[in-house]
């Protein structure tokens, strides 16, 4: 692997990781504090209010989240440097990764 595509995979990774860890300890330290403020599930939206209201099952459903997007950005920036170098067939490749990591999020709504 080059050192460039691997400097943009890694650099994607962490830009998921570090605040999906911020995020996932502030709730945590939260659910210590406040535990009789705990929800089991809370649609997005809901996420996003709560926030402000530092309850903790937003803090950990907004962390997850960024877990769950972690490997998509590292798979956007991989295809980026392929496509940059020319490289088609990675680029593809990682698009046919991205395309399958979509397709299973819509059916997962149904």
């Amino acid at each position: 692997m080059n050192e460039r595509l691997h400097k943009c995979i890694r650099a994607g990774l962490l830009i998921g990781v570090i605040p999906a860890s911020v995020l996932l300890a502030t709730g945590v330290a939260l659910h210590i504090l406040k535990p009789e403020s705990s929800t089991v599930h809370i649609p997005l939206p809901g996420v996003l209010r709560g926030i402000p209201r530092m309850e903790p099952a937003s803090f950990l459903s907004l962390g997850i989240l960024c877990l769950y997007l972690t490997p998509v950005l590292a798979a956007l920036a991989g295809a980026a440097v392929f496509a940059q170098q020319r490289d088609w067939r990675g680029a593809a490749l990682t698009l046919a990764v991205l395309s399958i990591i979509a397709l299973s999020i819509c059916l997962s709504q149904r």
